[in-house]
């Protein structure tokens, strides 16, 4: 399940689908073949999009997922709108780890803040936070 606290409006989560639950329109219901992303429209009493909280889950970055997303990548970096973020795998387990660092006193006394990223929603709120933009998203992920 994931946590209400961490999620803001225009993140996208995965709606855990089951033959009894229907989504209303508007909910931008999406098939990927990773994870069904669904778009926050609304957060109200634990529920997303009108929906019991416990029906979403994170969406864990993966390089598959960056690619559905239409980012563009060079080496081990990550191109999303005007920033960069390193991509880099973990030998012992084999996951992919997404991060970024940030150099502003504003954020960090030393000038230099180091955030490691895990799921879709953390990235989309740290990109707003730095850049006080939505994230760009591909529209191809949106069609078929």
């Amino acid at each position: 399940m994931i946590a209400i606290d961490q999620i803001r409006i225009g993140n996208y989560v995965d709606f855990l689908q089951d033959a009894n639950l229907f989504l209303p329109s508007g909910g931008n219901l999406v098939n990927t073949s990773v994870v069904t992303l669904v778009k926050v429209k609304t957060i109200t009493d634990n529920k997303i999009n009108n929906q019991p909280l416990e029906k979403f889950e994170p969406i864990i970055l993966t390089p598959r997922l960056i690619d559905l997303l239409g980012y563009e990548k060079e080496n081990d970096w990550v191109k999303i709108g005007s920033l960069k973020f390193q991509e880099f795998q973990d030998p012992a387990d084999g996951s992919y780890n997404y991060s970024i660092s940030v150099q502003s006193e504003d954020i960090h006394p030393t000038g230099l803040k180091f955030f490691q990223l895990e799921n879709l929603h953390d990235l989309q709120n740290l990109y707003f936070g730095i850049t006080n933009e939505e994230m760009p998203v591909s529209d191809a992920i949106f069609s078929s």
